[in-house]
């Protein structure tokens, strides 16, 4: 393949891994609303007034659960396909149009641990809303770890990791996918379980996994 065409290559992928973790993002209300179902009231409450707490709003349990999920996917891809466009992408700065194309799973996640939350127990769950958030940054984090370039300050760097451009692909893919599933597991068990939301946090031990896999592949290589 040309270096062009692989340089290409590269660019739309990165591209993609943000856009479907973010998706994922979107889509863990709608997965979070079935697991939990059978336990959520038919009306949920969605709406309270800042002053006395107090519910102003309710939807029923399908579309809470449901549509509006669903709704949000759609935007998100909306959103992300506009400002990543070839008319308004190359004139927004780096930063501004990766905080663009999070926008709308940071709304979802934010949105519905307070719903979950407070229709699981009774009342707004701060530390649910909190630590989705913690579990939601994670996620972002790991959808751009996954695609460092080689040898970026950013990365794993270890005698494995830097042997070779395919080393680091490799690892840095293992790290992403494994942070990943630490994110997402914080923001599911935050609103499945928002009694236990600093027990949730225990997941975000398995993050060190992919250190401790390049260190063990690195003295295999050297052994090797």
């Amino acid at each position: 393949m040309p270096e062009q065409e692989r340089k290409c290559c590269g660019m739309k992928k990165q591209i993609q891994t943000p856009f479907w973790a973010g998706l994922a993002a979107c889509a863990l209300p709608l997965v979070a609303g079935l697991l939990a179902y059978g336990r959520l009231p038919g009306q949920m409450a969605v709406q309270w007034s800042g002053e006395t707490g107090e519910v102003t709003s309710l939807m029923s349990k399908p579309w809470a659960v449901i549509a509006i999920p669903i709704v949000l996917m759609v935007m998100h891809w909306v959103v992300y396909a506009t400002v990543h466009s070839m008319v308004l992408g190359p004139r927004l700065m780096g930063a501004l149009r990766e905080g663009l194309g999070w926008l709308i799973p940071l709304l979802s996640v934010a949105m519905y641990s307070v719903i979950y939350g407070a229709n699981l127990t009774g009342r707004i769950q701060v530390f649910v809303l909190l630590f989705s958030l913690m579990g939601l940054a994670v996620l972002i984090v790991a959808a751009h770890v996954a695609e460092l370039p080689f040898g970026s300050r950013w990365g794993v760097q270890d005698r494995f990791s830097m042997a070779s451009e395919e080393n680091w692909n490799h690892i840095h893919m293992v790290t992403g996918g494994i942070w990943g599933l630490c994110g997402v597991a914080v923001i599911l068990g935050n609103w499945l379980l928002p009694q236990n939301t600093g027990r949730i946090m225990i997941w975000l031990v398995f993050m060190g996994v992919p250190g401790l896999y390049s260190h063990w592949m690195g003295r295999r290589m050297q052994n090797g």
